[in-house]
């Protein structure tokens, strides 16, 4: 009964879907049907798509730029490194889109790229900076570069025991522990 109220143009994609061999192809598709408001199940069921790779599609389609989508469709970039993009912010996708065609990033590569814009050389300068703290007050200190923006991490200070607690109040606020 359902079928029925399927319009012969959205048939004819759910076909196309189903014969589809490529991503880009298969994306693009689901788009239009969703345009279409033929539900998931429709297209799951005449489709034969399951749930979870339905959700990939329209994620692609739908969180990336025009620009990286294009280069999707181009088959410059694949569906995996499609999907990494797609969950990351819209402003940077073509950045990291173009310096994973460039490089030739691999999927991997390309999701360690996205989530932590931190070079190792930076990573090190603050494990020495931490390691310089830590011996010059006695405190274990880490500092952490936050992996979303590349101006903001943790200074972490660590304490095993109270009296440890005490002694790291009373450097940051400078009152003996009687007084705070």
């Amino acid at each position: 009964m359902k079928q029925a109220i399927l319009t012969a143009r959205a048939l004819e994609l759910l076909a196309e879907l189903k014969t589809a061999s490529d991503h880009a192809t298969k994306s693009k598709l689901i788009a239009d049907l969703d345009e279409r408001g033929v539900k998931a199940s429709a297209i799951q069921k005449h489709a034969g798509i399951a749930d979870y790779e339905l959700r990939h599609y329209r994620r692609v389609y739908t969180k990336l730029t025009p620009e990286v989508f294009s280069f999707f469709q181009q088959g410059k970039i694949s569906f995996s490194q499609a999907k990494v993009l797609a969950s990351s912010d819209l402003a940077k996708q073509e950045f990291f889109a173009r310096e994973a065609i460039a490089k030739r990033l691999s999927v991997v590569s390309l999701r360690k790229r996205i989530s932590g814009n931190h070079n190792g050389k930076f990573i090190r300068d603050l494990e020495r900076l931490s390691n310089s703290y830590s011996e010059q007050t006695g405190f274990d200190i880490q500092i952490i570069a936050d992996s979303k923006n590349e101006k903001a991490g943790k200074l972490v200070i660590s304490y095993h025991n109270l009296d440890m607690f005490d002694a790291i109040s009373e450097k940051l606020v400078g009152l003996p522990k009687d007084e705070y």
